[in-house]
């Protein structure tokens, strides 16, 4: 048999030559490929595999250490090492296993001992589902947390049937998919507990599905910032509006806006003006977004409050409230848009050549793009199965499976609305634009693991090819009713002098920050012998969260209290020091109690902004 480190290799070699088809299978790969690279640096030398499976997963937990054991592709791997030792083809036998979950085709077993994860739902035992989870158990350590049984359901899906608070929590903790579904026919955990109308349920789904998000950026963070050091660097500014010949003032009831966009290095700064849309009118400000690549965060700054937060973090209560309540009031329906037909054409003048035009001095050919767009919305209807809250015991609901495995369980959706548009734009390209629609792709594949329009988007351009033959489009004219256009176009190109003051907030930007994990829905203060107070701002959260810390101005005790400074102070410096103190009793305590010692009597209030 060949080494285990040989095999690595071998299988490294075959997912990078694999070519996904979707976003959701660019994820997984991603997962693998990690998973792969990391057991490829840990010396595995001395693992010896045996017939038994428990004296194979001491071997292997020997030699990997728990946070990395959690990983399930990893464990999955090490599994295969095993139960195709003595397979000759076992390096294609692993392959053809992880490829399964790349596609998302699992095979569903059909013994009722391969489904402990749902025994253990059904059986109330909270600790052995965290200990399979995990991978703590000898027998099971290779089972996903979303396998599903003969009737579609995953281990989240039974526990939220049965209204299992406790167990759905437990479940959610460890990375279990509350979208999960196995085909398009069924409804996911989140369209269930919409259905049943249980809002508690609902919030624990909500706000594991935005952990899933948080810790999707996070597993692709770095692969983003090295693809930001790949693009080279630029300026532009991107300004899209709604024209209209025959109504007039048009501009002042419809949204508009100018972007402007620099890139320098592993740095990457928006600018925008348009913050909210309130009463037909639009709600203006001046608002950065900025991803810093040595901390690997995105940060959106408020100039106009002197404010700044973290993006990519978990939501605080008033947020899940707001999201749960709209899907509770939206419940009955769903919709769909689809893109098909599309086509790119050269636009011809009338004598048959080819139109051109001159945009930011860069020549542009006009494309006529065409495609039909397909909306749809239906009315969502699911199937509750009232034997299932009767069961007293797996076995009873593993016979329920095996009767009624081919059951749907989601009732045939009765169309409210379908509208079918043909659509017809012009795009004004330029093949010598340095900077190609390629450039951005790896860009998009990180946004479309937290942002389903960015997500539509990218299946969008990766589905018509043709885009990228066509060079960079410098403007796009895309008629949305009969007399009105939304115009997008880009000027103002540079890509030499980018200056490090493009991403210089002047102190706006925090330089300390302070982890939570739940902070009491009231303020907080500790008054010093100098009379000077340490304020924390009204806010709660659930989960871990980043606080963001202005840093303090020093002024004469005369002036009023003034802005946000401009520049790190000694005294940050100690407010690290002294914060470092509030994370660790907020993980022991689940509350934030900041005890400040002998502050300098000239500095002013900190306001911890979320």
């Amino acid at each position: 048999m060949k080494s285990l480190r040989k095999t690595l290799k071998e299988l490294l070699v075959l997912f990078l030559d694999f070519q996904p088809q979707a976003i959701d299978e660019v994820k997984r790969v991603q997962k693998v490929l990690r998973a792969l690279r990391v057991l490829n640096y840990l010396d595995l030398s001395r693992i010896k595999l045996d017939k038994k499976i428990s004296t194979s997963f001491s071997n292997f937990r020997s030699k990997i250490n728990a946070d990395l054991w959690e990983n399930w592709v990893v464990r999955r791997v090490m599994y295969g090492f095993h139960i195709f030792q003595d397979d000759q083809e076992y390096t294609t036998k692993i392959y053809s296993d992880l490829l399964g979950f790349i596609k998302n085709v699992m095979p569903i077993p059909e013994h009722i001992e391969e489904f402990p994860l749902h025994r253990a739902v059904i059986e109330r035992k909270l600790f052995k589902i965290r200990q399979i989870c995990i991978g703590d158990d000898c027998n099971f350590f290779h089972i996903h947390i979303d396998q599903p049984d003969l009737l579609g359901n995953t281990a989240l899906m039974l526990a939220v049937k049965l209204k299992l608070h406790d167990e759905v929590q437990v479940l959610i903790d460890h990375g279990a998919d509350p979208k999960y579904r196995l085909s398009n026919l069924m409804p996911s955990p989140i369209e269930f507990a919409i259905a049943m109308e249980d809002k508690a349920l609902l919030k624990k789904l909500v706000v594991g599905y935005h952990q899933n998000l948080h810790s999707s950026w996070n597993d692709n963070i770095e692969d983003f910032a090295e693809t930001l050091i790949s693009i080279p660097d630029f300026s532009i500014r991107m300004k899209w509006e709604c024209i209209s010949k025959f109504i007039p003032f048009l501009k002042k009831f419809t949204p508009s806006d100018e972007y402007y966009i620099v890139k320098k290095g592993n740095k990457l700064k928006i600018d925008l003006t348009l913050i909210g849309w309130e009463q037909l009118r639009a709600k203006r400000g001046r608002v950065s977004l900025l991803f810093d690549g040595d901390f690997y965060r995105v940060i959106a700054i408020d100039h106009d409050k002197n404010t700044s937060r973290e993006l990519f973090t978990d939501l605080s209560i008033e947020q899940i409230e707001k999201h749960t309540d709209e899907l509770l009031k939206n419940k009955k329906f769903s919709g769909d848009l689809l893109f098909s037909n599309c086509s790119v054409l050269k636009k011809k003048s009338w004598r048959g050549l080819n139109q051109h035009e001159i945009i930011e001095n860069f020549p542009c050919d006009e494309y006529s793009v065409s495609c039909s767009l397909a909306l749809t919305f239906k009315k969502r209807q699911v199937l509750i199965e009232k034997e299932l809250s009767k069961i007293q015991s797996f076995e009873e609901y593993f016979s329920i499976c095996q009767k009624d495995c081919h059951r749907s369980l989601m009732l045939t959706s009765k169309l409210e609305k379908n509208t079918n548009k043909h659509i017809k734009a012009n795009l004004w390209c330029a093949e010598n634009f340095p900077i190609k629609i390629t450039d951005l792709m790896p860009l998009l594949d990180l946004l479309a693991s937290v942002s389903q329009k960015a997500k539509r988007f990218h299946e969008f351009l990766s589905s018509n090819q043709m885009f990228y033959n066509i060079g960079f489009p410098l403007k796009a004219k895309i008629p949305l009713m009969l007399t009105v256009t939304a115009l997008i176009a880009f000027k103002e190109l540079r890509i030499e002098g980018i200056e490090d003051s493009e991403f210089d907030f002047e102190g706006k930007i925090a330089y300390g920050m302070v982890s939570c994990l739940e902070i009491p829905h009231q303020i907080s203060s500790y008054e010093s012998e100098y009379s000077e107070q340490i304020i924390l701002e009204d806010s709660t959260f659930i989960g871990p969260k980043l606080a963001l810390l202005p840093t303090p101005q020093l002024q004469n005790d005369s002036e009023e209290e003034s802005t946000i400074p401009s520049g790190p102070k000694p005294f940050a410096e100690e407010s690290r020091e002294k914060l470092k103190l509030v994370e660790s009793r907020s993980l022991i305590m689940g509350k934030v109690k900041i005890y400040l010692e002998s502050l300098p009597k000239s500095s002013n209030d900190i306001d911890i902004v979320i």
